[in-house]
């Protein structure tokens, strides 16, 4: 699936109206689901809806994302630093919870990688800063390191292909969305239209960490 597919090109305009207009996953749903009905793994509407809802979550705060990288860029010189601001509970990833609080320059090459969103269902964001900020909210002085990238070969149960990626990111989200958003939001919608087994995969490994249930 690609620009130019009926259904892509739905999906697309669907999600940009919900940040755009600010349109509902409920309005999303409707305008979509019916899309993909007459597919047979897309027949159980339930779990159908969860997939579509984790979708929807995950093109919506890419692009959300990609706007602020904007934001980032036009401010950097009078804010150079960003902290990575993670969400401390139980359904953190725990790389992600062990980056929180991690002050980088903007234009450190690490955020190429790991600018969040950093893979389905997470929450995670960057606090931009100036020195006096950094100095007063962290007591750091100078910057973070960026930790070492540590390369895993992840395997997709559902389908057996194998890819490369840093460890704590999810396969499709190891690109900078304010650089890379078109090429996200497209893998994000042709991964869950046509790969829904890998979906509910995902949601099933969200359930493990207490996450919420999408689509309810």
């Amino acid at each position: 699936m690609k620009k130019g597919d009926p259904i892509y090109d739905a999906i697309h305009s669907a999600i940009h109206a919900a940040v755009e207009d600010g349109t509902t996953f409920r309005k999303f749903e409707l305008a979509v689901y019916p899309l993909l009905s007459d597919r047979k793994q897309w027949a159980e509407k339930k779990k159908s809806i969860a997939r579509l809802a984790l979708m929807f979550h995950a093109c919506i705060m890419t692009l959300y994302s990609s706007r602020n990288w904007g934001q980032i860029q036009k401010f950097k010189d009078r804010r150079p630093y960003l902290m990575y601001d993670a969400i401390q509970d139980s359904h953190t990833r725990p790389q992600h919870r062990a980056w929180d609080g991690m002050v980088l320059l903007a234009d450190d090459p690490w955020w190429n990688t790991h600018y969040p969103p950093n893979g389905w269902d997470c929450r995670c964001s960057v606090i931009q800063m100036s020195n006096e900020m950094a100095e007063e909210q962290t007591g750091k002085s100078a910057p973070d390191i960026a930790p070492p990238d540590k390369t895993i070969f992840w395997k997709n149960l559902a389908s057996g292909q194998s890819v490369a990626i840093p460890d704590g990111i999810d396969p499709g989200f190891n690109r900078n969305p304010g650089i890379h958003s078109k090429e996200m939001i497209t893998g994000i919608i042709a991964t869950t239209v046509n790969d829904p087994a890998y979906i509910d995969m995902v949601i099933a490994r969200i359930l493990d960490r207490g996450g919420r249930r999408w689509g309810d």
